[in-house]
């Protein structure tokens, strides 16, 4: 078997990726790679990626290894090359089976691979419960199970937080979009300036998102947070260029939040391709006639009754927060349901959707099956 490798992370940047090398020998990549020539199965070692990164590695069998460097793109990017130049075949994607030698049936391999490229860590209890929820699923009678169709609407909803939705603010200039988006993505990923026109291209970073309810929070919910420029007639062509190509992002965003201030209104409907999702007016701490911000259930959900917020101290935001989280129906498929409450079936990977959909029970059978 040739010596394959794939990056089994997600794309998003994070403090560590993980490469799986697979194939014949798979020791040899890791002493052309690191220049150690001694591997132990089973144990982690510090090593020097090619001069490259420092970070650490795995022999997990003749076949099997794992590379686990800073999780930066450029970093992952030049390892990949460095693998490619060493003789090594890169692949999109490895059967989870020869991936996850350890795991004791495909269901649990692909449940693996999910978590390793999931988005948001709000996953992961999810997916590690999914062998016991279609073996309970299997062992029930066929009239109490729920109905295929009630999963995969549930599956749905649950596979944003494996690939993160997408989340989009669109309103004039100088509104604040850019100070909310520094403040969603904990660093300053938007120039901040009383100049129209500052942002002139759409700029984005995963955002991780809290919902507070009356049951215990749900955290770790990632969206891709997108600050678009800001919607205005301009003769600039270059400005103008960027908010052309700003309108492909909201008219495709899972969300589209209108953002406007006390002074400025809200985003022009003929400048929109589409209708917003969650309306919000910023600077709220700059006006003392809209300092409440009792949230009330339609709040932020028409413009004629928007969220309160300031994106400079934070205030509203959490409700900001949580109208985009029920507005992806996540609220009810993560968290908002008592701690006892049994994890039901989600159809996260391919075979079981297919599965489900035709009717196959014995196909189901046999993906759960321990082997």
């Amino acid at each position: 078997m040739p010596v394959r490798a794939a990056i089994q992370t997600a794309g998003n940047p994070g403090a560590v990726a993980i490469v799986q090398i697979v194939g014949d020998n798979a020791v040899e990549p890791l002493r052309a790679l690191t220049g150690r020539h001694e591997w132990q199965s089973g144990r982690l070692y510090l090593v020097n990626f090619a001069d490259i990164d420092t970070g650490l590695a795995c022999l997990i069998s003749d076949t099997n290894a794992q590379l686990m460097p800073h999780g930066g793109p450029r970093v992952v990017q030049r390892i990949i090359e460095a693998l490619i130049v060493r003789g090594v075949t890169i692949e999109a994607d490895i059967p989870a089976r020869q991936m996850y030698p350890e795991a004791t049936s495909n269901l649990e391999a692909d449940m693996l691979a999910a978590v390793a490229r999931a988005a948001s860590p709000a996953a992961v209890d999810q997916l590690l419960a999914q062998p016991q929820a279609w073996q309970r699923w299997f062992e029930q009678r066929e009239d109490d199970r729920p109905e295929p169709a009630d999963i995969i609407a549930r599956s749905d909803q649950l596979d944003r937080l494996v690939i993160a939705p997408s989340v989009v603010v669109a309103g004039r200039p100088n509104v604040g979009k850019s100070t909310l988006t520094n403040r969603m993505l904990g660093r300053s990923a938007s120039i901040v300036a009383d100049l129209p026109g500052t942002t002139r291209d759409w700029v984005s970073g995963m955002a991780e998102l809290t919902y507070q309810s009356t049951s215990p929070v749900t955290d770790g919910i990632a969206v891709r947070w997108l600050d678009t420029p800001g919607l205005r007639h301009s003769d600039d062509v270059i400005e103008q260029a960027a908010i052309q190509l700003a309108n492909d992002v909201v008219e495709h965003a899972d969300v589209l939040i209108a953002l406007c201030d006390g002074e400025i209104d809200w985003p022009d409907a003929a400048a929109l391709p589409r209708e917003p999702d969650v309306w919000a007016v910023n600077k709220v701490d700059q006006r003392t006639g809209l300092v409440d911000t009792k949230v009330s259930p339609d709040m932020g959900t028409h413009a004629d009754h928007p969220l309160l917020i300031s994106a400079e101290t934070g205030q509203g935001v959490t409700a900001l927060q949580a109208r985009v989280i029920e507005h992806l129906h996540l609220h009810k498929v993560t968290g908002d349901a008592p701690p006892t409450t049994t994890n039901p079936p989600w159809a996260f990977s391919s075979h079981l959707r297919r599965a489900l959909l035709s009717g196959d029970e014995h196909a189901i059978e046999q993906y759960i099956a321990i082997q």
